[in-house]
């Protein structure tokens, strides 16, 4: 992914997150909080190397409990892009992921992209 590309990614996935509520956080690894009705979600889309959103739920039990799969120690659920990935293609599976898991806080096991690792 081009430097401009990856950019473009990272500002407009932090658009789209403040577009769903999400403001800047106080934590200094996560660069935006989603404020959901299971907890804080900390958010931090990135492209140093390939596309990335870093997420974490500040509270996992609550998360599992809703059915999302999140490591069950820290909260972490990652969504890794292929790096021959389009800047579209990555921001259309966060906002699949993410509005999904907000209207109804229920995620299958599965990933919602055949090729996008989330984790």
């Amino acid at each position: 992914m081009r430097q401009k590309d990856r950019l473009t990614f990272t500002r407009q996935a932090e658009e789209f997150i403040l577009s769903l509520g999400g403001r800047k956080s106080p934590d200094q690894l996560y660069t935006l909080q989603l404020d959901t009705p299971i907890g804080p979600l900390y958010l931090a889309p990135t492209a140093d190397y390939s596309p990335v959103l870093f997420t974490r739920w500040q509270d996992p039990v609550a998360a599992r409990q809703h059915g999302i799969d999140c490591n069950r120690f820290s909260g972490k659920w990652n969504t890794h892009f292929p790096n021959g990935w389009a800047v579209a293609e990555c921001l259309d599976t966060i906002r699949r992921v993410l509005t999904h898991t907000l209207r109804g806080l229920e995620i299958s096991q599965e990933s919602p992209e055949k090729t996008a690792l989330t984790h």
